[in-house]
């Protein structure tokens, strides 16, 4: 689905389709809401992603 990974300027009318996808994670701590992500998760074995996950 590449429109799901795109951005839209309004002032062209231009979908921009992005080249990479990232992933974010909502973790609660201590000091509120954070959003750790991982970048280029489409170069990623799940094995890969799940060990990254972890580490977070």
């Amino acid at each position: 689905y590449p429109m799901l990974n795109s951005s839209f300027i309004e002032e062209t009318n231009e979908v921009i389709l992005k080249g990479s996808h990232n992933i974010g994670i909502a973790m609660a701590t201590a000091h509120g809401l954070v959003v750790p992500n991982i970048k280029k998760v489409q170069s990623l074995s799940i094995l890969e992603i799940t060990k990254e996950l972890a580490r977070l």
